[in-house]
């Protein structure tokens, strides 16, 4: 690994994702190639009492409300950022719009008074959406508390045969207005919807666009999403490059292919008078490191 990523590749630091059953627990990583990445989607998004019941005996607690669970993101997030964690992590596009309303905190309550009697109709009903939106918003404010960011996966879903309805950025909007405070990692920036996602981005300034997967997922995707950005985003808001890729070997290819889309779009664009040379490099340079680096909190590297 430090062959490939640190030597060859060049990269000064990964995040990667924890993985185990829920993506909770900070593991022992190399510290000096990884950051880890935990995911709040445990609390998020509760399927059954079984789920419930789950959460009460791992963390010993009985969770009497909403606010409890809530409560316990807030620890457990101060927790993750004492341990080095850069951002959290949540992926309601999984099986959902990412449309989380206004929270409802009443009706909430009498949805998880129903999760505990075992009358839940389920995650994915009217009233479990709900729920959800409710844990949603209080996993954002918990973050933020905490000088996390957020990543939401908001893009196409790994596997086959994925729905399209959490690709779109733009049903967050209300979720994004109500936490102004908090910053917005958008993972596969919202693609197909890259123009989309980039309105956003332009008028709110804690939405970031992460380029992540889509190099390799669309090059050419990415071409015209970054001639557009450069001239529409401000240059601090993109996060051009992130792997999302197991075998540490397509890791390097993927890179390959994302500096090629970069300097593409720059060269074209300096070829066109839009861009000077010096322009092109710092652009470069943000897009790689200081952009990621600012957005997790990272020395930047040159």
């Amino acid at each position: 690994y430090a062959e490939i990523l640190r030597d060859r590749a060049n990269i000064a630091i990964s995040l990667v994702q924890m993985t185990g059953t829920y993506g909770e627990e900070v593991a022992e990583i190399d510290r000096n190639l990884f950051l880890p990445v935990p995911r709040l989607n445990r609390f998020t998004m509760i399927r059954s009492r079984d789920d419930l019941a789950s959460l009460e005996s791992d963390y010993s607690t009985d969770f009497r409300s909403v606010d409890d669970l809530i409560d316990t993101m807030h620890v457990r997030c101060g927790a993750w950022k004492a341990a080095g964690a850069p951002e959290v992590k949540l992926s309601q596009s999984y099986h959902r719009a990412m449309d989380f309303g206004t929270p409802d905190p009443s009706r909430a309550a009498v949805v998880f008074r129903q999760l505990r009697d075992g009358q839940y109709p389920g995650l994915d009903t009217p009233d479990g959406r709900v729920l959800e939106d409710v844990l949603v918003h209080g996993a954002v404010s918990a973050a933020t508390a905490s000088g996390l960011p957020v990543q939401f996966h908001v893009g196409p879903r790994a596997g086959s045969y994925g729905s399209l309805e959490g690709t779109s950025l733009a049903p967050m909007s209300g979720l994004i207005r109500a936490h102004r405070d908090a910053r917005f990692d958008i993972s596969h920036s919202g693609f197909p919807y890259l123009t989309e996602a980039a309105v956003l981005a332009k008028t709110c300034e804690n939405v970031f666009l992460n380029l992540s997967w889509m190099h390799i997922y669309s090059p050419e995707g990415c071409v015209r999403a970054l001639r557009e950005w450069i001239r529409m985003v401000p240059i601090n808001k993109i996060v051009g490059f992130g792997d999302d890729l197991y075998w540490v070997d397509s890791i390097l290819g993927h890179l390959v292919m994302a500096r090629q889309n970069v300097a593409h779009t720059l060269a074209g664009m300096m070829i066109e008078g839009l861009l000077t040379e010096s322009d092109s490099v710092e652009i470069g340079r943000a897009l790689f490191n200081s952009n990621p680096a600012a957005l997790y909190g990272i020395s930047s590297s040159s």
